[in-house]
C-alpha cells in the first residue's frame, strides 16, 4: 500500500505544481486557474500550454478562424474535459515564471487520473489529433 502511494506521488515530474481549480477554455488553455506554489502560496490566472498548440474555438491572436477549426477545437476541449474529470491537474512552468504575450503562465500540463495513471497532456493531444500542424 505504501509503495503504491509513493509511486503515485512520484509519477508526475518533481517540479510539478498542483492546479487547485481551473476550467478549460480550449485544449491548450486553462482559465480561472489556481496554482499551489511552495509554502502554500496560491497563484491565480490563466495557464497556456508551452509545448503544444490546440485548435481554436474562438479567434487566434485577433484573427478569425474557420468553422472547421472551431469544430475541431470544440471536440478537443470536450474530450480534454472528459479526460481530466476526476483527475488531478499539474503544471510544470517552462521556464519557471515565464508568461506569454497575454500574461498567461506558460507550462507543461500533466494529469494524474484517479487510477494513478499519469498522462502527459501534450502527448495525449498530439496522439488524438487535437493540435495544429507543426506542434
Amino acid at each position: 500500500m505504501i509503495a503504491a502511494m509513493l509511486m503515485m506521488a512520484l509519477a508526475q515530474p518533481p517540479e510539478a505544481l498542483p492546479v487547485e481549480r481551473y476550467q478549460w477554455h480550449d485544449a491548450d488553455t486553462a482559465v480561472g486557474a489556481v496554482v499551489r506554489l511552495p509554502y502554500g502560496v496560491l497563484l491565480e490566472g490563466a495557464i497556456r500550454a508551452a509545448d503544444y498548440d490546440a485548435w481554436e474555438i474562438g479567434n487566434r491572436g485577433g484573427q478569425s478562424v474557420d468553422d472547421a477549426e472551431r469544430q475541431r477545437g470544440k471536440k478537443a476541449v470536450e474530450e480534454l474535459r472528459n479526460l481530466t474529470d476526476g483527475g488531478r491537474l499539474y503544471i510544470v512552468p517552462v521556464p519557471p515564471g515565464t508568461r506569454d504575450s497575454f500574461g498567461r503562465l506558460l507550462g507543461r500540463f500533466y494529469l494524474r487520473k484517479a487510477s494513478g495513471e499519469v498522462v502527459d497532456v501534450r502527448n495525449w493531444a498530439v496522439a488524438n489529433g487535437h493540435t495544429r500542424k507543426g506542434r
